[in-house]
């Protein structure tokens, strides 16, 4: 492409594979956004005199970041064009920065994203009547990235209507367009393995309690009675739970789920098909473009669908029984370590007890030979006595 675009990439050759390709992806899109090559961009540093020169680079940085921003990304997400633009210029000898308080931050109350840890202990708590549908909802959320407006407002039918993808022994989900509550944004649910099984525990054990097949306009999700949540009391459902886990559950909540979904991915998937999954709003420049690699194609759903199967993995909160397997198998071999050294730390005490015992008697026996000495040595002193 140029000069300068192939200096960085041979410098972008030693860092991770996910950050080679967020670098790269943030940076296209800043240079589509601005309407310039990465040479050009390259030279609007070099050798640069004039201070108002500098400030032109800041403030295009500034502003996209604040545009991605505007747009519902976070501020860790915002501050990826930052970074790739840091690491663009260092690979060509030039030194590049913004201010901290010229850099995007998270509001200071907002939710962090959630643990796994801690998403599979609020996922472990059971409410005494609605397990099923608490389970459901958690991997539901964090499978989705959904707000919970948009999981309030999905039906059975939407489900039932949903295309299901068979990959070994497990089951993906994959929705009809669904436009979004909040920002009217279609989004391309997705819904993996984890998700799949407890929807379908919990919709066929609510089939029973309510003695028959249900409605395809009954809600997804329901509370007690059957009636739908309201936008709020799924958010407020997940607080209540999240309680439980003390001051592991402050930071998890329906937006902490969000954020775990999008962060995950991003490490996995070009981050405006991420954008699609969620029904995610973006403005500005930062408008997601219809195909991840920049080639020109119309969007296909297809392809879509299978970069979500195969970046799965990161969204997964249970132990697989392959993964419980290894687990297993290493807490036995480093049980058998344990036996081992030990049996070899008794076998050196015996061998050193047995060494002592062996000690205690040649000790014994010398004692016994100096006593038997000192007696023949004054019986001889006494006979001389006499013999004198």
């Amino acid at each position: 492409m140029s000069d300068a675009y192939d200096r960085w990439l041979l410098e972008l050759g030693s860092k991770a594979k996910g950050t080679q390709r967020q670098y790269l992806d943030h940076f296209q899109r800043f240079c589509k956004r601005w309407s310039i090559t990465p040479e050009s961009f390259y030279l609007k540093l070099k050798d640069v005199r004039d201070p108002a020169e500098r400030r032109e680079v800041e403030n295009m940085v500034k502003l996209h970041m604040k545009e991605m921003q505007d747009g519902g990304l976070s501020a860790s997400t915002c501050r990826m064009v930052y970074k790739a633009v840091v690491s663009f210029y260092e690979a060509q000898g030039l030194e590049f920065s913004l201010k901290v308080k010229d850099q995007p931050r998270g509001q200071s109350n907002g939710q962090r994203r959630a643990k796994v840890d801690q998403i599979r202990r609020l996922y472990n708590y059971l409410s005494p009547e609605f397990g099923e549908r608490n389970r459901a909802l958690i991997t539901f959320f964090k499978d989705t990235g959904l707000r919970s407006g948009d999981v309030a407002a999905l039906t059975i039918g939407d489900y039932r209507r949903s295309r299901l993808i068979i990959r070994g022994e497990e089951k993906f989900r994959v929705f009809d367009p669904f436009e979004t509550e909040k920002s009217k944004v279609i989004a391309f649910i997705h819904c993996g393995p984890e998700a799949v099984e407890d929807l379908e525990v919990y919709l066929k054990d609510r089939a029973r309690k309510n003695g028959g097949d249900l409605p395809d306009d009954w809600p997804l999700f329901a509370i007690r009675g059957g009636e739908r949540f309201s936008n709020g009391a799924v958010s407020n459902l997940i607080f209540r739970m999240a309680k439980h886990l003390g001051n592991d559950g402050r930071k998890i909540s329906a937006h902490s789920l969000r954020k775990f979904h999008t962060t995950e991915l991003e490490g996995e998937m070009n981050s405006s098909w991420i954008a699609k999954l969620q029904g995610k709003s973006i403005g500005g420049g930062w408008r997601p473009y219809s195909h991840p690699e920049g080639d020109g194609e119309s969007f296909d759903p297809d392809k879509l669908t299978e970069a979500y199967i195969k970046a799965y993995d990161v969204l997964r909160i249970r132990v697989s029984k392959t993964q419980q397997d290894r687990e297993r198998d290493l807490k036995l071999s480093e049980q058998e370590k344990k036996i081992k050294e030990l049996e070899d730390q008794l076998r050196t005490r015996e061998a050193q007890h047995e060494d002592t015992e062996e000690r205690l008697k040649v000790l014994e026996r010398t004692l016994e030979l100096v006593a038997d000495k000192m007696s023949l040595e004054q019986e001889l002193r006494v006979e001389r006595i006499r013999n004198s």
